[in-house]
């Protein structure tokens, strides 16, 4: 009996501190857009996503990879760092110690944004919900954009309280 409660106990432990590991290897069609702009030129990209996801039901999640954006060279194949998902948001920082900004990806990265720091690549970067540059993928039009957008600044308490995107 004793032995059985322990067993239990050790499995129990195991599945809350395991993660859930999802592979990602993948490459989107995405848009920039910018918040409030609807005059803004959106820009097609394509976005490269490679590592692995992790998915824990006690710990923050992490995403251990690269994320690759076309038109960012600072973003080509190189090492990230650890991304932490807190509050449904992680920041995307290069071993180059450059910063891109922040990401909310579905677990599986099946769709995800990104708000562009800017300046990009400078010192004293921000990102305003007021005007500030969006990576939405998979998308194809900045309605699409701005669906993804939507759906998973829900995802975070900082970004569910304002109605920023347009």
């Amino acid at each position: 009996m004793k032995k059985t409660i322990t067993a239990i106990t050790l499995i129990v432990i195991a599945v809350l501190t395991l993660p859930f590991p999802h592979k990602i290897k993948q490459t989107y069609p995405a848009i920039e857009y910018r918040i409030g702009y609807p005059d803004y030129i959106d820009r097609e990209l394509t976005i490269t996503v490679k590592g692995v996801y992790k998915d824990y039901l006690i710990k923050k999640d992490t995403f251990e990879g690269i994320v690759s954006v076309d038109k960012y060279d600072f973003t080509q194949d190189t090492l990230m760092s650890k991304v932490t998902i807190f509050d449904g948001k992680g920041n995307l920082s290069y071993f180059n110690m450059e910063t891109l900004g922040f990401i909310i990806p579905e677990k599986d990265f099946s769709k995800f944004f990104i708000g562009v720091s800017e300046p990009i690549a400078e010192p004293g970067q921000s990102w305003s919900g007021g005007d500030g540059l969006v990576i939405a993928a998979p998308a194809s039009t900045r309605e699409e954009a701005i669906e993804i957008t939507k759906e998973l600044a829900k995802k975070s308490q900082w970004l569910s309280q304002s109605d920023w995107v347009e």
